[in-house]
């Protein structure tokens, strides 16, 4: 039973505290906005999804989207995104590890920021503010739950 729990938890909550490895993906639109969408994947597809269709929404929007998880190492620079989504799972009641060292390490001056978590439990408020609590330099910052397979996000992210 010991090493029954030792695995579940080695399989699901230590998603949440190591890089990924880079996945870079791009949408790319004739508009001129751009959004950077940095997220941690989650065990299945919930996050995965979510990024995908706010991504597909922002692109509907004028917007070309890059997205990638997040490692000390991403190439971007926040200044050239007009949109950042921060995006992480929830795992053992908190979030991406890698998500926050980023968030941390970087200044959202002037930035539009959205900080999304996914997950199937309802309280997620403490969660989303872990992730805003790190984000520095923005009065513009926002908060949005990914609940289960529900639909939560606003109709211009997933159409």
């Amino acid at each position: 039973m010991v090493a029954g729990v030792s695995v579940m938890w080695l399989l699901f909550f230590r998603i949440n505290t190591v890089e990924q490895k880079s996945e870079e993906s791009v949408w790319a639109s004739k508009g001129t906005g751009n959004a950077l969408i940095l997220y941690q994947k989650s065990r299945f597809s919930l996050t995965q999804d979510t990024v995908i269709c706010m991504a597909e929404g922002l692109q509907k929007e004028g917007y070309s989207v890059v997205a990638n998880h997040p490692r000390h190492d991403v190439p971007y620079e926040i200044q050239d995104f007009d949109l950042v989504a921060l995006c992480s799972p929830v795992y053992g009641g908190t979030v991406s590890r890698p998500l926050l060292d980023y968030a941390s390490s970087h200044d959202f001056q002037g930035q539009k920021v959205v900080v999304v978590i996914t997950g199937k439990d309802l309280s997620t408020d403490a969660q989303i503010g872990m992730v805003m609590e790190e984000v520095k330099g923005t009065d513009d910052i926002h908060g949005i739950k990914q609940i289960g397979l529900m639909m939560t996000l606003p109709d211009s992210f997933c159409p």
